[in-house]
């Protein structure tokens, strides 16, 4: 696999804490994110029968996929046409891969590793971090918009503010409690696979676990890109909207390496 690749797989796990925190659980429903630059499409989440669809209409090797029934996560690839599936033995196999794979840096003789960090900082960094550590925190401010007062929140990876979420309780926008469940439910799912990796400060977890806060406006400070919650738009979906094509092939989460 080549570093690009890598990277991009790094990428996905990095954004999959943020992505599931800001995806609402609303029974056959679509929203839809636009960026408040261009107000173009930059997120929809489809929620159904207690799956959720998360993806980005303009980058193709990001779509996610939680099934609350089987406690795990799918990543999708449509360039290739495969999944990864994202549950506690996978995440056991690919942690016990970056351990053999850190030791086996460590066994390098200094030159060599030397030789890594000063010429090739992308893979030095990726041997170093392979798995993103992830914190979020709430700022204890609000602000008002035309129909809302939203909590803010921080998303901090790997030491750093990446993400800013301003989030207000599912019941708020009309979200049913078995809807609410399904979040729950992924939410703790995420928590569990995630381990250390994932840090929900305590007013955090009232804000999103037990209101499940619902995010109405996101920023991604790297990307200089603010975006918001345009339209819901409800009715039946298709089943294939929240199912693995029948095409796709699986692959090993491990093989990221």
């Amino acid at each position: 696999m080549t570093v690009t690749n890598w990277r991009n797989h790094t990428r996905v796990l990095a954004c999959l804490a943020l992505a599931v925190f800001a995806a609402p659980a609303l029974a056959d429903v679509r929203l839809t994110y636009i960026t408040a630059d261009s107000h173009r499409d930059s997120a929809q989440v489809y929620v159904q029968d207690g799956r959720v669809r998360l993806e980005n209409p303009r980058e193709s090797r990001s779509v996610i996929i939680y099934e609350s029934d089987r406690h795990r996560f799918l990543i999708l690839d449509p360039a290739d046409k495969t999944f990864r599936v994202v549950d506690q033995r996978a995440v056991d196999d690919l942690r016990r891969m970056i351990a053999r794979v850190q030791s086996a840096m460590s066994a390098l003789p200094d030159s060599i590793r030397g030789m890594i960090d000063n010429h090739v900082p992308t893979v030095s960094a990726l041997l170093k971090y392979p798995l993103p550590q992830v914190a979020i925190a709430a700022t204890g401010a609000t602000v008002r918009t035309d129909d809302y007062t939203c909590r803010t929140l921080t998303v901090s990876v790997n030491g750093g503010i990446g993400y800013g979420l301003c989030v207000v309780p599912a019941s708020k926008l009309g979200i049913s409690e078995d809807d609410a469940q399904t979040l729950a439910s992924m939410a703790e799912d995420l928590r569990r696979l995630s381990g250390r990796n994932l840090t929900l400060k305590p007013q955090v977890q009232e804000l999103l676990l037990k209101d499940v806060g619902v995010p109405i406006k996101y920023v991604d400070f790297r990307q200089g890109q603010t975006h918001l919650l345009n339209t819901i738009g409800r009715g039946e979906l298709s089943e294939k909207v929240t199912a693995i094509p029948p095409d796709y092939e699986q692959r090993s989460l491990v093989d990221v390496f």
